[in-house]
């Protein structure tokens, strides 16, 4: 079984349980809109996403310990399912919850966002790790991820005409269904895929006990001529050694150095690497603080237009028709544009949508769907980029660990940051005003990100940032190599 099963089958969960509908569920189930204002909302959310934020990466921390030490028991999925299990349980204790017991509510949404936190980055590193143990590679992951796209769709759209037909009630039902689909597919996934075992059987024989391997690696034994070539693929130039033997031992005591990397050593290397990974990084971080506000609140802005919960569930399905190509592509469009490329027309993608939503008239809400397609693009480029930057920044056996810490950054912070003031902005001044200070504010982020990308760019050939001296000499910034270290 592939990780696209998995993406499929998590993503139906998170779409039953809250997902985009989560404003409207707190207003109409919750205490009504005078109890659960926009302000509230966006507080609400905004603590939930802290929550999750502060715990992504203990959450991918564990996961990676549990993959390195107990594989047999089922590694990174152990958590995965934990996290759907109590995400799941809070979410349907609302129903317990008397009406106007804000507080009763804002605790079961960090709890659910505890479960959300075991399984965001988990799910990342399952796909990323699953993909170096079947030697396809990092940049096959937007193929694999299309496929939580698709169910995000199909979700929410039958989610949608549900509720119009049932009411919020349904969505107890769709939670609970989803997550037993959600379970299943991680118990196959854990112990019915015969790449995956095999992956780990071949970590324990023949690497380090400090340190998970990949396809390189395990086969050293049988490639020693190939040694310094194979590499000097995966990290910064070694230095010149002579004997094939020296060569080994300096990889083996590098990978052992690897499987001891802090989280100190990790954010350093994610945030303060480069101006080019300082750039991408308030670039990314002022993204999602616009896209969180589109992605919890916008259908309450369509709800005020005068759509009903079949036009938001579409609207979802419109998002992700343009996001399926992108995923798909996502191995092509990187290696022809980089992920610099990518995320510029993310955030560009992102200013043209909202701007244009704050030109639709009222009573006029289908219009907005002709906007619909520059979220896929937003979303979908972004999340590409956000991936591949961390991959390259993160050392083999960290990958859900490196998944979780830009995630703390980017839906605790910068969610906290945009759903706080922009719910604050939407109750006060109106949604109109709250999408254009959200659009001035990424296309700040816009043009700093593009200042550092037209001085500084990426050597893809050791998958680091680097820069140029005014003599041209190029020099490593990332984690396998120190300030000077010059790249030949």
């Amino acid at each position: 079984m592939r990780p696209r099963v998995l993406f499929f089958g998590i993503f139906a969960w998170y779409a039953c349980s809250g997902g985009r509908f989560f404003a409207l569920f707190l207003q109409d189930e919750c205490g009504g809109p005078e109890v659960f204002t926009d302000a509230i909302i966006g507080i609400s959310l905004a603590v939930a996403r802290v929550t999750s934020s502060l715990m992504s990466p203990l959450g991918g921390a564990a996961a990676d310990y549990f993959e390195r030490n107990h594989p047999e028991r089922g590694g990174r999925a152990v958590v995965l399912a934990a996290g759907i299990l109590i995400g799941t349980a809070s979410f349907m204790l609302h129903a317990a919850v008397p009406g106007g017991k804000v507080g009763y509510h804002v605790f079961l949404m960090m709890t659910q966002s505890v479960g959300g936190a075991m399984t965001y980055p988990v799910i990342d590193g399952l796909t990323l790790g699953f993909l170096e143990e079947t030697g396809e590679g990092r940049d096959s992951y937007g193929k694999e991820r299309l496929y939580g796209a698709i169910s995000w769709a199909v979700a929410n759209m039958c989610l949608g005409m549900l509720i119009d037909i049932l009411g919020f009630k349904v969505m107890y039902a769709a939670s609970l269904f989803t997550c037993v689909a959600a379970l299943t597919v991680v118990y196959m996934f854990a112990f019915r895929t015969d790449t995956n075992k095999t992956g780990k059987e071949g970590a324990q024989i023949n690497c380090p006990d400090s340190a998970p391997c990949n396809s390189d690696f395990q086969n050293i034994s049988t490639r020693k001529n190939n040694t310094k070539a194979s590499f000097e693929t995966e990290a910064t130039p070694l230095t010149q050694i002579t004997s094939v033997i020296s060569e080994t031992e300096s990889a083996e005591h590098k990978s052992e150095e690897r499987g001891n990397v802090g989280m100190s050593t990790l954010c350093g290397n994610l945030f303060c690497g480069s101006r080019y990974a300082c750039a991408f990084v308030f670039s990314t971080f002022l993204l999602t603080v616009g896209i969180s506000n589109v992605e919890n609140l916008v259908f309450l802005f369509f709800r005020d237009l005068g759509g009903n919960n079949t036009m938001c569930g579409l609207s979802v399905v419109i998002t992700v028709v343009f996001e399926l190509p992108i995923f798909h592509f996502a191995p092509k469009l990187l290696k022809k544009y980089g992920m610099g490329r990518l995320e510029q027309l993310a955030c560009l993608a992102y200013v043209v949508r909202v701007i244009g939503y704050t030109l639709v008239p009222p009573s006029r809400a289908f219009l907005v769907l002709l906007l619909e397609p520059l979220h896929g693009v937003t979303y979908a480029c972004d999340k590409t980029s956000s991936v591949e930057f961390v991959a390259r920044s993160t050392p083999k056996g960290h990958e859900a660990a490196g998944q979780g810490i830009l995630s703390a950054l980017k839906d605790g912070g910068g969610s906290f940051l945009g759903l706080t003031v922009g719910g604050l902005l939407e109750q006060t001044y109106g949604p109109r005003v709250m999408y254009r200070t959200l659009a001035t504010a990424v296309t700040i982020g816009l043009v700093l990100f593009s200042l550092a990308d037209r001085y500084e760019t990426v050597n893809y050939d050791t998958n680091s940032a680097i820069e140029k001296d005014e003599n041209e000499t190029r020099f490593c910034t990332n984690i396998d190599c120190t300030d000077g270290d010059e790249i030949s």
